[in-house]
């Protein structure tokens, strides 16, 4: 029980109840030894007026003050282990309270800190995406900031809309092509059909 103990007043207690054992073992083996020694004499009103019988009747008598005081003690013991207890019990309990808290209060605030990045980037890339879609700039790419899945999926973007862009503009090109052969064509048709009017 002693290593235990953690509380300076239980091993106090403890110390004591230790101490009074050796006399009250001391106490009661000289007074079996008189019982032994005199046997149902003792219980006798003579005996109790001998020398003996003083000495049986004073041990007793300290015999029962010292198993009194060893009871008290024990159930002192008792009593302040279990009130020690219930303190340390309690303040373990306030403690986890006040780091369940902190828990809460450290996932609350990363989530808060998450979802308004990610809330952020989700804004920043529509109001790109409303300005690709108002002015028809291909050309024009997402600026996004930051290391998400937002900021990869508009990298994406850009990349699709980059490849449109130059799709769109050859085909521009083409289509400008075209019309030069086109408009050559035409002329060519035109000078060949003057001719054959003047020949």
């Amino acid at each position: 029980l002693e290593p235990t103990l953690q509380n300076k007043e239980n091993q106090a207690y403890l110390k004591e109840m230790k101490d009074l054992l050796p006399y009250l073992k001391k106490e009661s083996d000289e007074r079996f030894d008189l019982m032994k020694k005199h046997g149902a004499k003792v219980n006798s009103p003579e005996f109790a007026s001998t020398e003996d019988g003083k000495k049986f009747v004073e041990m007793t008598n300290h015999g029962r003050e010292t198993f009194i005081r060893l009871v008290t003690l024990s159930a002192t013991l008792s009593k302040s282990i279990q009130s020690h207890e219930s303190s340390v019990l309690k303040n373990t309990h306030t403690i986890g309270l006040v780091v369940a808290l902190l828990v809460l209060l450290i996932t609350n605030l990363s989530f808060w800190f998450v979802s308004s990045h990610i809330k952020k980037s989700i804004q920043i890339a529509t109001q790109e995406c409303e300005y690709i879609g108002a002015t028809k700039d291909l050309s024009h790419g997402i600026k996004m900031q930051g290391n998400d899945e937002i900021t990869s999926i508009m990298g994406t973007v850009n990349t699709l809309l980059a490849q449109l862009h130059g799709v769109i503009d050859d085909a521009k090109q083409v289509a400008i092509e075209n019309a030069a052969v086109a408009e050559e064509l035409s002329s060519t048709s035109l000078q060949i059909g003057k001719r054959t009017e003047d020949a």
